[in-house]
């Protein structure tokens, strides 16, 4: 039974209770043997006569749900194991399959590649030999650069400029001043044919004789920058770590010098 429908059943007694007490007084007033005046009585007009107004409550009918015991737990039925027999089938033996011979592989003949140069290439870092120019091409590499000179024999150095990767092939490095922009690298191919100056250990050409003053890795860096420059007749390389190389006008004065390597 909800909340609902036990207010409306004790509103209902309270009512009724009031009621039937309201009724009991005016009874014991007006109907009491002891305490009638038949000479007092007159006749109510029918208007004075009050009837009470029993409000009429409608209880709505209260359904009790049966409360069903718990229903039985039926224990679990285990069936035994059923075995089947172990069937053995017999072995199924395959032919055997020979496969057909594979078709004989013509050998194709591999192109002949011809054996790279074992010539090194000599390097110089940071400067630019300007003028001499054979040709010019961007979108370049080192490697790009150098192949390129070598497919040409009238190249004879290559420049590569990291900066904007141009490379420029050159027929010399007959430059009268070069140049330091930092972002240049010169490859000079290897001499096809004997360089026209030789090198002497400990000697040393005088500063007199000075063309330029550049920087070289090595002696023979020195040595082959000479070769390709068309007014060179000498070059001092320094070999205390400075890396210096001086190309000169002459040779003639050449002395022995401990520590400085000379081509003429």
């Amino acid at each position: 039974m909800d909340t609902e429908t036990v207010v409306r059943i004790v509103l209902l007694v309270v009512v009724v209770a009031v009621t039937l007490y309201i009724a009991s007084l005016l009874s014991s007033r007006f109907w009491s043997p002891t305490k009638i005046d038949y000479g007092l009585i007159a006749p109510l007009p029918a208007a004075a006569v009050v009837t009470p107004q029993v409000p009429t409550v409608s209880v709505p009918p209260v359904i009790i749900q049966p409360t069903l015991p718990p229903s039985a737990t039926t224990a679990p039925v285990t069936q035994p194991p059923t075995t089947s027999p172990t069937v053995t089938a017999p072995p199924v033996t395959s032919p055997p399959v020979t496969a057909p011979p594979a078709p004989q592989q013509t050998p194709v003949p591999q192109p002949t590649t011809p054996p790279a140069s074992s010539a090194v290439w000599s390097t110089i870092l940071e400067w630019d030999f300007p003028g001499n120019d054979l040709t010019r091409f961007g979108n370049a590499t080192p490697t790009t650069c150098k192949a390129a000179c070598e497919k040409d024999a009238s190249c004879k150095a290559a420049s590569y400029d990291s900066r904007i990767k141009a490379c420029f092939l050159k027929t010399s490095l007959s430059a009268k001043q070069p140049l330091m922009p930092g972002e240049r690298v010169t490859y000079m191919k290897p001499p096809a044919t004997a360089m026209r100056v030789n090198p002497h250990a400990n000697t040393n050409i005088p500063d007199t004789a000075d063309m330029y003053v550049v920087s070289t890795g090595n002696a023979s860096s020195c040595g082959q920058l000479c070769n390709l420059h068309d007014s060179c007749a000498g070059a001092t390389f320094y070999e205390d770590g400075s890396r210096r190389c001086r190309l000169k006008t002459s040779s003639a004065s050449a002395t022995p010098f401990t520590g400085r390597t000379s081509y003429y």
